[in-house]
């Protein structure tokens, strides 16, 4: 045995004995170490390192399974990041050499990202279990350098899987074997034997790994001290009272629930200010500082006319709009404070209050007021013309004895009454019938009310209203003259006209 042969048989002894003792002292640490952890949301970014040994199946040597490690180790590292429940991404460099041990040798360098299928998913095993199994798969570039093939590159996909061992919050154990393809035959180069014959396929290799996880730290990414698997909103900085969440107001309520972030406000206001308190937010309250009502935009109506109090000129007496918020009881057109009649609708002219006759006197000092008529009469039509007719009428209409006939030589002056009475609606009349006393008192009382038939009946065809005339029958109790002398009892044999005024 040469000196070159024996120092690297007591190389890789050397290394073997370290190897043994991280191994055990790995193992022993399952036991000693209960406060284990898992990769997972709150944990996602660990580094990876690992002790490889590499075997590989070439054209004139297979080392698959062949467990001949003593001048294949190599080592990794790399960053594995938790991507969700189901997958982690690897991302690693790993260097190791590659020989048959005999005829050559290759320096092999392989960065390369793997896709790590988890089974501790939830669905065998939980997230957080200490044993984690896991499927494996990606893709590499393998280079091959120095020795005595050529040198050579090559995309390699690697498959497999592995266990990881959740030790501790801050570290894992981890083993897994990958079958890599490298889709290169020139690994070997061409050293063959002359009893080899090449079979022209990939030099492909299998790469037993086992090694350590390191936590890098729960993630913070928003820096608030709060771990992002606990931080409901894990990019803005916030406070640990509010799951990491910011409440820039510090109103109790978080930004992402308050409609005002910027200003502090109440819960039942979703976090705006209602500085008056009547539940409509400052921002759309028009009178933020007096307490109002949503149909208003929050601004008062004190006496509810519709009329907001900044706009009612009476704001404390329901009004109507057209009058800025002040009552017109009447409905006159003018607003209570300035109508001297408030309950009676009227006319401006007469500050509100009515005349019904348009006479220009009002009707409270009116004495006729639904009779048009003049202030010298006290709002009463001048009706002494017409009594004039009338009174005529009785000093001339005298009645035959026993008769309720209306001799037609006072049909003139009866026919100026009617005129008188068509013109004036407003004038009634009253007809009393009268006779002597000769015959009985019921006699005569039905005679008197023929004769004062007569007269309303001539008048009504002269197109006097019936409804107008008034009629009685006084018979023989008001005599004008003595009934002792026929001239007395004629004159008694009469009518009484009385003129009035339907107010």
């Amino acid at each position: 045995m040469d000196e070159t042969t024996l120092t690297r048989i007591l190389k890789y002894r050397t290394m073997k004995f370290y190897l043994t003792t991280i191994f055990t002292i790995l193992f022993m640490s399952l036991f000693l170490i209960k406060s284990a952890e898992a990769q997972t949301a709150e944990n996602r970014t660990w580094l990876t390192t690992h002790i490889i040994v590499n075997e590989v199946d070439s054209d004139n040597f297979n080392e698959h399974f062949g467990f001949r490690w003593g001048n294949d180790l190599g080592g990794s590292i790399g960053i594995r990041y938790y991507l969700n429940k189901n997958f982690d991404a690897e991302l690693a460099f790993l260097m190791s050499r590659v020989d048959d041990e005999i005829e050559w040798t290759q320096d092999y360098y392989n960065p390369n990202l793997l896709l790590h299928y988890k089974l501790a998913n939830g669905s065998l095993l939980s997230e957080d279990s200490f044993i984690q199994p896991f499927l494996s798969g990606g893709v590499g570039l393998g280079i091959y350098r120095g020795g005595n093939p050529p040198s050579t590159t090559g995309v390699e996909v690697p498959l497999g899987g592995g266990i990881d061992f959740a030790v501790s919050r801050w570290f894992s154990l981890t083993t897994s074997m990958l079958y890599n393809f490298t889709f290169n035959d020139d690994i070997d180069g061409d050293i063959v034997p002359p009893f080899i014959t090449a079979d022209n396929t990939p030099d492909n290799m299998i790469l037993y790994k086992a090694g350590i996880k390191f936590n890098l730290g729960p993630r913070d990414r928003d820096g608030d001290g709060v771990k992002d698997s606990d931080d409901v909103c894990p990019d803005t900085p916030g406070l640990a009272e509010f799951d990491g969440c910011p409440d820039t107001d510090g109103d109790g309520i978080t930004d992402r629930m308050d409609r005002c972030p910027e200003v502090a406000g109440g819960k039942e206001t979703g976090g705006c200010p209602d500085s008056d308190g009547d539940g409509i937010i400052d921002s759309k309250d028009a009178c933020p500082n007096i307490a109002g009502l949503a149909q208003f935009n929050g601004c008062p109506d004190s006496d509810g006319d519709g009329v907001i109090d900044s706009k009612d000129a009476c704001p404390n007496v329901a009004g109507l709009a057209e009058f800025d918020g002040c009552p017109d009881s009447d409905g006159d057109g003018i607003i209570d404070s300035k109508d001297a009649c408030p309950n009676v609708a009227g006319l401006a002219e007469f500050d509100g209050c009515p005349d019904s006759d348009g006479d220009g006197i009002i009707d409270s000092k009116d004495a006729c007021p639904n009779v048009a008529g003049s202030a010298e009469f006290d709002g009463c039509p001048d009706i002494t013309v017409i009594q004039e007719v009338a009174d005529k009428i009785i000093e001339k209409l005298i009645f035959g004895f026993d008769e309720a006939t209306i001799d037609s030589k006072y049909h003139e002056d009866l026919d100026e009454l009617a005129q008188q009475l068509t013109q004036n609606k407003a004038l009634r009349l009253s007809i009393a019938g009268h006779t002597d006393n000769i015959g009985s008192r019921e006699y005569n009382k039905r005679l008197s009310q023929r004769r004062a038939d007569a007269v309303k009946q001539y008048l009504v065809e002269q197109g006097v209203s019936e409804g107008r005339i008034t009629t009685s029958a006084l018979g023989q109790q008001e005599p004008v003259a003595t009934n002792q002398t026929d001239a007395g009892r004629q004159l008694n044999r009469r009518v009484k006209l009385v003129i009035s005024i339907d107010n």
